[in-house]
């Protein structure tokens, strides 16, 4: 017999290693690790634009290294992607 409450906490650690994971990647500019956070037709709904994260991955990159070379600190880091 499986118990709802121990559903719930697989979900929730699930979530949390989600979140976890997607922090780690995005601190890395690891775009392809980005975009494996979101689902198949995940769309990502930023500041300057809408991608579909797994699709327009490469086109978020770009978007993305023109962004950091116009922010203060940001342009520093050396993205791997």
């Amino acid at each position: 017999m499986t118990h709802p409450e121990n559903d719930s906490a697989r979900d929730l650690a699930a979530i949390a290693q989600l979140i976890a994971h997607y922090n780690f990647v995005t601190d890395k500019n690891d775009f392809v690790g980005w975009a494996e956070c979101f689902t198949a037709d995940g769309v990502f709904n930023g500041v300057y634009d809408s991608f579909s994260a797994r699709a327009e991955v490469d086109r978020f990159a770009s978007e993305a290294h023109k962004i950091m070379k116009t922010i203060p600190n940001l342009g520093t880091l050396s993205p791997t992607s």
